[in-house]
C-alpha cells in the first residue's frame, strides 16, 4: 500500500489542499504553525484506522484530541461559509472520503465513502514518530491516560506500544537487515524500560530526564530498529526529525531515512529547516524517490498555496527558500571562499552585481 494523493476542503488550517505524494519519500516543509503535522495526522489516522480496526472518523479524533472529543473542531471556521470539511486520501488499491459537518460533534456523524475497500488493504502498517518525547518518560502512558492524570494522543500512545515491543537478541538478525552504520556505532544504544519510567542505554543506566533531546530520538530510534518496529512499518511518519540534532546525528538519521526508503518503505517528514531538506537531497542519489512538498500562505487573504518539486533547490520562488537563500548570500558575502555555497549563488550574486553597475 502506497498513499498516492490528498485532497482537504475546510479541515483544521486548510482552506483547500491537493497534494501527490510520492512513493518513496515526501518532505513537506513549511514555518511554524502552517499545520504541516495535522497533514501527517490525517494519513497515520486513515493508515492506522485499518491496523487497529476501528473507523478513520473515531482515530481522527484520537489522533487530534480535540475539546470534548468534537469531530466538528477539525472543520476550518470561516465567516458564516463553511458548513463541512472534506477529507479524501487516495492510495495505488483503493480510496476513502470523509465528510464532517459542523454542526456534529458526534464522530459517528461523519459520512463516510470507499470504507471496505480501503479498509481490505494489505501492507497498511503504520509508524507515527512524534516530535515530543515527554511520554518517554512513563510506561504506563495508557493507565495515566484513562485516569485523566494529563491528556495527549494517539501518536504518542501508538510510538510508546511500539517502543515496548521485545527487542532482538543480540546476535539475532533482523527480518529486514541491521540499520545503518552511522546509526550503529552512535554511543546510545537504546531504551531500558524500568518498573515504572525508561532509562537510557550508554555505557550506564541514565534516566530519560537527564538526557539531552537528541540522544532521546537516537534511542528511540535503535530500540524501534532493535524490535523491528521500523522494519515491519510500511509507512513511517516522522514529524520534524531534525529538531534538536547536532551534526552527527542528523548524519545519522538522515542515512536512516534513506535506507528505510531504498527498503520499499513511503516516508513522510515535515521540517521547518530548508538546511536540512538541502541535506537530505545532497545525501540522496539518483535512484532515490524523493518529492518535497512546501506550504506557504499566499498574498490573497493569507490562503494556503503548495508547490512540489523533486529537488528543495529547483523550488526557489517559495518564501521559505528565499528567505533560506538571502541567508546564503550573507554567508557568500562574509565568506567569499566558501566553495559549494560561492558557486551555487555565484550567478545570482553576479546578476546583483551587474545591476548596481547599471543604476550607477
Amino acid at each position: 500500500m502506497k498513499l498516492t494523493e490528498l485532497h482537504l476542503e475546510n479541515i483544521t488550517r486548510f482552506e483547500k489542499l491537493d497534494i501527490t505524494f510520492s512513493p518513496g519519500i515526501n518532505v513537506i516543509i513549511g514555518e511554524n504553525g502552517i499545520g504541516k503535522t495535522h497533514i501527517l495526522k490525517i494519513l497515520y489516522a486513515a493508515c492506522r484506522s485499518i491496523e487497529d480496526g476501528i473507523s478513520f472518523p473515531y482515530k481522527l479524533v484520537r489522533v487530534f484530541q480535540p475539546a470534548e472529543r468534537g469531530i466538528n473542531r477539525l472543520v476550518r471556521r470561516t465567516s458564516g461559509k463553511a458548513y463541512r470539511g472534506i477529507i479524501e486520501i487516495m492510495s495505488d488499491s483503493a480510496s476513502i472520503s470523509c465528510e464532517i459537518s459542523i454542526a456534529s460533534r458526534e464522530y459517528e456523524s461523519a459520512r463516510l465513502y470507499g470504507t471496505e475497500k480501503w479498509n481490505a488493504q494489505k501492507d497498511s502498517t503504520s509508524l507515527f514518530i512524534p516530535e515530543k518525547d515527554v511520554l518517554l518518560y512513563t510506561r504506563q502512558i495508557n493507565a495515566a491516560t484513562s485516569r485523566n492524570y494529563f491528556e495527549t494522543d494517539d501518536t504518542q500512545i501508538d510510538l510508546v506500544a511500539a517502543v515496548n515491543q521485545k527487542c532482538r537478541r543480540e546476535g539475532e538478525e533482523s527480518v529486514c537487515g541491521a540499520l545503518p552504520e552511522r546509526m550503529l556505532q552512535h554511543r546510545v544504544r537504546g531504551i531500558l524500560p524500568g518498573k515504572q519510567r525508561y532509562y537510557l542505554k550508554t555505557g550506564r543506566k541514565q534516566e530519560m530526564t537527564m538526557v539531552s533531546s537528541a540522544m532521546k530520538k537516537i534511542a528511540v530510534l535503535k530500540t524501534l530498529g532493535m524490535n523491528d518496529s521500523l522494519c515491519k512499518a510500511n509507512i513511517l511518519f516522522w514529524d520534524a526529525p531534525d529538531v534538536d540534532m547536532d551534526s552527527g546525528s542528523m548524519e545519522a538519521i538522515t542515512d536512516l531515512i534513506l535506507d528505510l526508503s531504498r527498503k520499499k518503505k513511503q516516508i513522510f517528514l515535515t521540517t521547518n529547516n530548508c538546511l536540512f531538506a538541502r541535506y537530505l537531497e545532497a545525501r540522496a542519489d539518483e535512484k532515490d524517490v524523493m518529492l518535497y512538498h512546501s506550504i506557504y500562505p499566499n498574498n490573497y487573504r493569507q490562503r494556503l498555496a503548495t508547490a512540489s518539486g523533486r529537488k528543495i533547490s529547483e523550488m526557489r520562488d517559495t518564501p521559505m527558500e528565499k528567505k533560506f537563500s538571502k541567508i546564503l548570500r550573507v554567508i557568500c558575502g562574509l565568506q567569499t571562499d566558501t566553495g559549494y555555497v560561492r558557486e551555487e549563488f555565484e550567478d545570482e550574486l553576479d546578476e546583483e552585481e551587474d545591476d548596481g553597475d547599471d543604476q550607477e
